[in-house]
């Protein structure tokens, strides 16, 4: 019941952020009236996402049959939703049937959305209050993304030392024909000893 109450605001999040945005209208206009049904298979809940003109109408209910499915789980939802425009839906581990250039579209809109958190929050719970929680937002995702950064960055280092200590092939193929050059010039030096012994001997 929450969330059905939540699509009229996420709608008019969606209109308020694309106003102006020629680009993303365009390619809204070139998906016009396509059904992209979206289940979150984790969360057992299901809508169904229509393009217009103007930005987005989301419903409980399909108007007609899909056009394209995606299903997946709301954190592979969210990994490709905050990978960029130029990652690749066969990146992630979504199962998708139907039309897939209607998701590749909706996707490139929808990371383009540039949205005012602050003027939208101010119409609930106040100036003051928008300004405290959407500078809290700013510094939460700040720091979310240095941790990121420093995990690729210790992985990064990591793979510089271990590939400094491992031995090329080159050099492991080398090691063994000296180990096999050794063996050679042992049993060479072997049958030289027992024959000058041999020959002590008489």
């Amino acid at each position: 019941m929450i969330t059905l109450l939540a699509f009229p605001l996420i709608e008019k999040i969606i209109r308020q952020s694309l106003e102006g945005d020629t680009d993303s209208l365009q390619l809204l206009s070139s998906i016009e009236n396509q059904v992209i049904q979206i289940n979150c298979v984790d969360m057992n809940f299901t809508c169904y996402l229509i393009p217009t003109p103007q930005g987005i109408d989301i419903e409980s209910k399909p108007p007609k049959t899909h056009d394209t499915q995606l299903d997946g789980t709301l954190v592979q939802f969210i990994k490709m939703l905050t990978r960029g425009i130029d990652g690749s839906l066969k990146e992630f581990p979504l199962t998708v049937s139907g039309n897939t250039h209607n998701l590749s579209a909706l996707k490139e809109v929808l990371m383009r959305l540039d949205i005012d958190w602050e003027a939208i929050l101010s119409d609930y719970i106040g100036n003051t209050a928008a300004y405290v929680a959407t500078r809290v937002r700013k510094k939460i995702m700040a720091q979310v993304r240095e941790s990121k950064d420093s995990v690729k960055s210790n992985l990064k280092e990591y793979s510089q030392i271990e590939a400094d200590l491992l031995p090329l092939k080159s050099e492991v193929n080398e090691f063994y024909e000296d180990i096999a050059a050794l063996h050679n010039d042992i049993e060479r030096l072997q049958t030289r000893l027992f024959k000058y012994l041999k020959g002590q001997s008489k």
